[in-house]
């Protein structure tokens, strides 16, 4: 290796290296007495040399300010003291005075020298650099920024500002105001976790729908619990999204991939195999039919063992149960048998199945035939032999050391020039475990045994990369001190595959070279480590001789790991730069170069000067990303302030001195009607219509530094346009010492068209409700009078300017306040009608009002106040009451009747059934006593009947569970067994037929199969049946009961359900029965309805058809047709 040739610099090299750095140095002793200044220094300060050199800094002609104007030294002056401590100073910003009479900003680093041996400060060493430019940069973006934030704070509109990340990056006042946050509370943060609310939401939705496709979102949404509409108008941008937010609240007052898979897997040519727990085949690719012969139906279902030879059983049981144990993936080199019964080498990847839950199912397995590349390995073994003893004398003869370590990190070769290094031999530890020869002898050889061990045995444990550090042995009999550089990597081929070779280069002349280097230079090093610009030295050759710890920065490296190397051959990004080609310019030419340039890998801003010496070039860099990030935030900024004025959804227009216009927005184009040519020739001064409205003086006034506000105006443009306008907000600017007015102009003439129609439309119903001849009146939420008619107030003896804001239950006397307030919330919480009857009480009496609540929907759909249009009801109050007296009156005699009368007719019935049983009377006598037995009996039904249907009106039975199979059942028993009737009946019991009901069900149907067998004359035959039907998603039990009477005609069908109507037979009955089953059905939220037996012939028998909801929907209003 060619070795770094060095030389100390003398002093005349010393300085002329100085005068080349473009940061100013100077350097002072202990008693601050300036002993060198270079170059840079002499142009900051703008002084001769030898008039600094000699002179103390606070001695020199200028005057030095900190950043906030304070004098300096000032509040650094402890900051001085502790630099003569020993103690650095760093990044100390001042601005000086200079004999130019500007101010020139330098930032400033200290930092003391120790050349004696002692901790005493022998001399200090200060670099400056000029940061003019930046603090202008930073100014201009101030300024700018500040300027933006004004413009946007004085809009009447909300904007908002957000990154591509969407955190808040700015929030005017009148978006502060409409969110109900402060800024602060929202700046930096995402929108998303600020309001989490929002996502999903409609207005979510819509802005991802629409911003998909286009860069402009607008809508109009409401903002559910604020009470307020906004009009949001987004626009997409580089940086992120703005928004403007307008409240117009005031105006709204108004399987394909499976199939891909499997074709794939298909289509491979290795063999794709995956095997259950137990080692069977569940399914075999066409590669592995290629490979092994068999088709995938000779092998699906068939234990895996019939491809494997014998000597290879254990090879599955292996694999298997490494995966199913919990291993991710195994790969193994083994052997298969074909269908030909050939043996074939695979290299095989076996992977687990898992199902849906995570769980291991099975194995897959990826097998590659490597038959052909196993047989060229042993072929290459063969050739290697042969060349193996040629390769180890030349080896041998190389002043590199080399260990060569086989899969298990064996020894199996070191040279001669390795026994010298280490001091072994090689019969000594050839075949011997590396990693245990180091821990146990090895190491200790070195200067550092425990870094030597970990370095080495890391690249044991993972085999994957180039290792490379410097070691120093230590010297020990005939064992030399050396300085070693180890070199290792992995041996990816041949039969020692898997292994390692390390090799370790003598570097001992160079490390004596460097350390002279490094004692020769000392001075200039400390200096060069001192200053904050980046520096670094090149030989001719172009490599690395030094850089300093700002260099290390930028590039991201230590100075040794570069020490000897090319820059751009470790940084090839580097080469197509200006930095690089200028570098090599200066060189070549032997001039000195300036440049400013991007350098992409490090992604920093660069400027710096090349200075060429005999052999080799110096190079200064400084660090000037944040003065351009400062520069195109300004460029950013101005473009965003741009599209901020483009899309305001307001007209914007600036004013120059002289009263053209030189810019105008879409949106003031659209509220004037003219175009931008049009504007272009205008002058504000010579307008008639601003001199009518009075804008030309005050834009005059605002170019004096006075803003403005005038409004609302009718403003008609020059050629007859007619607008209203709220405002004219006019802001003064200064544009680099120029003079210009920005004007902001709201067009609400829609917004007037809006009020105007509304207060026509109040006014039409306001007449409407003083004519009315009923009282009408308007509540907010708690009952507060907000309006009330004439009619109202004079009903209740009061004037209507008395009675507003007055609660309507203090002005009605309504002792009911609780019972009132609850009827006011269930009519703003169900935005459903009410009415309610109340008795009101005034200085002249009482009267009774019948009143409709109607809730009322403001412009945002919100239900906050309700109408009441009242009537007097004091009338049908006293009929209703005389109404109830009479009805409890015939209450009463429908209980009297049902206990007392019926009571008697139980006795009569007594006594009438023991005269029939003791009495011997004939045949014909009988009849004198059947009849009235049979008449008390009907009396009795009767009375029964009316009051069963005196408790269905009532309803004081509650419905539950009942099994109409059961009931029917008992039907049919009770009427078998009743002496004197000959009836069939027939009905199939099914159980567990539950309906919603009460006990009363059962009367039904013993009415229906009474009057069967009433109204039949002999034999009767009754037939009951039961099913399931389902009507509009609603389950049913339909019974019928059919007979074979003399049937019911059409005319009559319909009827018989009607009180008291009976048809034409010839027996007499009360007509209660059938109407008191259609009550109950009704009730039970049933059916019935009469058919004939046979269709079309009413007098072969009629058929009663009853459906009854299921259990389930007992409670479901019918909807049956």
């Amino acid at each position: 290796m060619t070795e770094i040739n060095t030389t100390i610099i003398d002093t005349k090299n010393f300085r002329s290296l100085l005068d080349a750095v473009n940061s100013g140095i100077i350097i002072q002793d202990h008693n601050y007495i300036i002993t060198y200044a270079n170059r840079s220094a002499c142009e900051l300060f703008e002084m001769e040399q030898d008039f600094l050199m000699g002179r103390r800094v606070h001695e020199l002609p200028f005057y030095a300010i900190h950043e906030d104007g304070s004098p300096f030294p000032g509040k650094s002056t402890i900051r001085l003291l502790k630099l003569m401590k020993g103690e650095p100073l760093s990044d100390l910003v001042l601005g000086i005075n200079s004999a130019s009479k500007k101010i020139r900003w330098l930032q400033l680093n200290s930092k003391p020298t120790f050349y004696d041996g002692t901790n005493s400060v022998k001399e200090i060493v200060t670099t400056f650099i000029d940061v003019t430019d930046k603090k202008r940069a930073e100014g201009d973006l101030h300024k700018v920024t500040g300027k933006i934030f004004s413009i946007l704070d004085s809009m009447s509109s909300g904007f908002i500002i957000f990154d591509n990340e969407w955190r808040f990056s700015y929030v005017n006042t009148v978006a502060e105001r409409i969110i109900g946050k402060d800024k602060n509370e929202l700046l930096g943060n995402i929108v998303w976790d600020v309001f989490p609310g929002i996502v999903g939401t409609e207005l979510y939705i819509d802005f991802f729908k629409d911003m998909s496709g286009s860069n402009t979102f607008v809508t109009e949404k409401l903002i559910p619990g604020d009470n307020i509409w906004l009009e949001i108008m987004a626009n997409k941008h580089d940086d992120g999204i703005s928004v403007f937010i307008q409240d117009i609240t005031e105006r709204k007052s108004a399987g394909e991939k499976i199939r891909q898979m499997a074709s794939i897997v298909e289509s491979c040519t290795d063999a794709i195999i995956s095997l259950d727990k137990t080692g069977s085949i569940l399914s075999w690719n066409e590669g592995a039919a290629r490979i092994y012969g068999y088709t995938a139906g000779e092998m699906v279902g068939c234990p895996v063992d019939r491809i494997i030879p014998e000597d290879r059983r254990h090879d599955v049981n292996k694999y298997l149960h490494r995966i199913l144990s919990g291993e991710n993936f195994v790969n193994l080199d083994t052997r298969r048998m074909t269908k030909n019964r050939d043996i074939i080498d695979i290299s095989l990847d076996a992977f687990p199945i898992l199902n849906s839950e995570g769980e291991i199912t099975g194995v897959s397995t990826i097998a590659r035939n490597i038959t052909d590349s196993k047989q060229a390995e042993k072929r290459i073994q063969e050739n290697e032999e042969k060349y193996r003893s040629l390769i180890n004398d030349v080896l041998d003869r190389l002043t590199i050391g080399f260990f060569i370590l086989d899969r298990d990190f064996r020894v199996v070769w070191i040279n001669q020039t390795l026994e010298t290094f280490f001091g072994i031999k090689r019969e000594d530890v050839l075949g011997k475990d590396k990693k245990q020869m180091i821990r146990e002898r090895i190491k200790f050889i070195f200067e550092h045994p425990e870094n030597f061990e970990s370095k080495v045995l890391s690249t044991y444990s993972d085999n994957t990369y180039v290792e490379k550090f410097e070691c120093h042995i230590i010297p020990s009999g005939e064992r030399k001190e050396r300085w070693l550089e180890h070199w290792s990597q992995p041996v990816s081929s041949g039969i020692y595959a898997g292994g390692r070779i390390e090799c370790y280069t003598d570097i001992s002349k160079r490390k004596v070279a460097e350390m002279e280097l490094y004692h020769a230079n000392s001075k200039m090093i400390n200096i060069l480590e001192s200053i904050s610009d980046a520096f670094f030295a090149v030989d001719d050759r172009c490599r690395i001789v030094y850089l300093n710890p700002e260099a290390e920065r930028i590039f991201s490296v230590y100075g040794k790991d570069l020490a000897g190397k090319n820059l751009c051959e470790e940084f090839p990004e580097l080469s197509a730069t200006n930095f690089c080609n200028l570098c090599y310019l200066s060189m070549k030419e032997k001039v000195p170069v300036d440049f400013v340039d991007y350098l992409q890998p490090q992604n920093i801003w660069v400027e710096g000067h090349a200075y060429p010496a005999s052999d080799g070039l110096s190079v200064y860099l400084r660090d000037i990303t944040d003065r351009k990030l400062a520069e195109k935030e300004v460029e950013r900024k101005n473009g965003l302030m741009q599209n901020i004025l483009e899309k305001a959804p307001f007209g914007i227009y600036v004013v120059g001195e002289t009263g053209n216009i030189e810019y105008v927005n879409p949106a003031m184009i659209h509220i004037s009607g003219d175009t931008y040519e049009q504007f272009e020739k205008l002058n504000i001064f010579e307008l008639e219509t601003y001199d009518e409205i009075g804008m030309s003086e005050m834009i005059k006034s605002a170019l004096q530094g006075e803003p403005f506000v005038q409004g609302p105006v009718e403003y008609t443009s020059h050629y007859g346009k007619k607008t209203n306008i709220r405002n004219f907000i006019g802001i003064p600017m200064d544009d680099n010492g120029k003079r210009k007015v920005l004007v902001f102009v709201e067009d609400i003439t829609d917004r007037k068209k809006a009020e105007n129609a509304l207060i026509e439309s109040e006014e039409r119903y306001r007449t409407l409700a003083e004519a009315a001849h009923d009282m009408i009146f308007i509540c907010d939420g708690e009952g507060r009078i907000l309006y009330i008619n004439d009619f109202a107030a004079r009903k209740l003896k009061r004037q209507p300017k008395d009675l507003i804001g007055k609660c309507w239950n203090d002005v009605v006397g309504n002792d009911r306040l609780k019972d009132h307030l609850c009827s006011l919330s269930k009519v703003i919480a169900s935005c459903e009608p009410l009415y309610v009857e109340e008795e009101v009480r005034t200085s002249k009496g009482r009267f009774w009002l019948g009143t409709w609540l109607v809730p009322i929907k403001d412009a945002q759909g919100y239900k906050n106040s309700f109408l009441g249009i009242s009537r007097d009801i004091t009338q049908l109050k006293l009929s209703e009451m005389a109404l109830y007296e009479a009805k409890r009156q015939a209450e009463l005699y429908v209980d009297l009747m049902g206990h007392d009368i019926n009571n008697m007719n139980q006795i009569a019935l007594g006594y009438l059934e023991l005269a029939l049983e003791m009495l011997d009377i004939n045949g014909d006598e009988s009849v004198l006593l059947a009849k009235p037995y049979e008449m008390l009996k009907n009396s009795s039904r009767l009375i029964d009947n009316v009051r069963m249907i005196q408790k269905a009106k009532v309803g004081n039975l509650k419905k539950q569970v009942i099994d109409i199979g059961k009931v029917l059942d008992e039907v049919r028993n009770e009427y078998l067994g009743f002496p004197g009737v000959d009836v069939t009946i027939n009905y199939v019991v099914q159980y567990e037929s539950n309906i919603l009901a009460n006990e009363l069900i059962k009367d039904v149907f013993m009415n229906l199969v009474g009057n069967s067998i009433k109204h039949s004359n002999g034999l009767v035959t009754i037939d009951i049946r039961i099913n399931k039907k389902c009507v509009d998603e609603v389950q049913y039990y339909e019974v019928t009961v059919e007979d074979n009477g003399p049937g019911i005609p059409d005319s009559l069908k319909s009827k018989l359900f009607n009180r008291l109507n009976r048809g034409n037979t010839g027996v007499r009955g009360s007509g209660l029965g059938l109407y008191l089953v259609k009550m109950l059905l009704d009730d039970f939220n049933g059916k019935v309805w009469i058919e004939d037996r046979v269709t079309g012939d009413y007098s072969k028998g009629c058929r009663f058809v009853i459906l009854l909801p299921s259990e389930d929907h007992g409670n479901v209003k019918n909807n049956i047709p």
